[in-house]
């Protein structure tokens, strides 16, 4: 975890592949420059001392051989001022630090590694606000009131209890076409570390309109291993049917169903799940 401020990353910036070779290839050039104006001022020099070669020619090749110096000393600045950045390179350190305070989620990079423009170094994650992604199923969209914020849960927190609050925000149009679900998004306060990125929560959102219909306590709910939602329905004196249910919203203890038994039926509160696993256990 960083704060706002805190180095994460210390990086040199070296010269390119290419500076330092053309600076090299500078070198070769001045030194063949060089040499061929060395060997027409011996010659002019030659001519000179026997009077074959006026002064002006004598000065001229003087004049390019000092030249072809002077370049070669150039390329040669150049080259060990490239060479001496890649290896000392303590005016060229630079300190990358986090802009939020944040969470490590991955490095990138080894310790020493030539990295080029663009390649990413390291992955924070902001941990407050937190951002809560909801995927909620595309046909109950309408019917949700977003704009009032959500209640956030533990998963480990009872239905109906705990949680924070959490304000609507404006994230990405993002959908998942084979769940046939939309995202929402929500933002909650977590000073405290309370959440952490990645973590999954329950989240209770609120209808813009009331329903009504069958409510059965979701403590009698059990389903089975294909996700079918049953009850058990009490039907004599120590006799309980087990029913299909359709179940539409769970909002604390309590199931809204689409489908299930008739009104006013008798269902196991407490023990839906003994029977399930007395009609469906090993003996069976």
């Amino acid at each position: 975890k960083v704060a706002a401020g805190d180095e994460v990353a210390r990086f040199v910036a070296l010269p390119g592949e290419a500076d330092l070779l053309g600076a090299r290839q500078d070198i070769v050039i001045a030194e063949a420059r060089l040499e061929n104006a060395q060997r027409r001022f011996e010659r002019a020099q030659d001519l000179y001392k026997v009077q074959a070669a006026t002064a002006q020619e004598f000065e001229d090749a003087q004049a390019e051989m000092r030249s072809a110096e002077a370049v070669l000393r150039s390329a040669e600045a150049r080259v060990s001022t490239v060479e001496g950045e890649a290896g000392d390179t303590s005016a060229m350190r630079l300190a990358l630090t986090s802009p939020i305070d944040a969470v490590v989620t991955g490095i990138h990079v080894a310790v020493g590694q030539r990295v080029s423009e663009g390649v990413p170094l390291i992955s924070l994650e902001g941990v407050d606000p937190i951002w809560v992604r909801v995927p909620l199923y595309a046909g109950d969209l309408r019917g949700i009131d977003a704009a009032v914020g959500a209640q956030i849960q533990s998963v480990g927190d009872p239905p109906g209890t705990g949680g924070r609050r959490a304000r609507r925000v404006t994230g990405p149009p993002s959908a998942t076409p084979t769940a046939a679900t939309v995202d929402l998004y929500f933002q909650v306060a977590n000073q405290d570390g309370w959440l952490r990125a990645g973590e999954r929560v329950g989240v209770v959102l609120r209808l813009k309109e009331g329903l009504s219909g069958l409510v059965v306590p979701w403590s009698a709910v059990v389903r089975d291993l294909s996700g079918g939602t049953w009850v058990y329905e009490k039907t004599g004196e120590l006799t309980y049917t087990r029913r299909r249910v359709a179940l539409r919203y769970v909002v604390g203890e309590e199931a809204l169903l689409a489908e299930g038994p008739a009104a006013g039926a008798v269902v196991v509160r407490t023990g839906a799940m003994e029977l399930f696993s007395t009609e469906f256990g090993p003996s069976k």
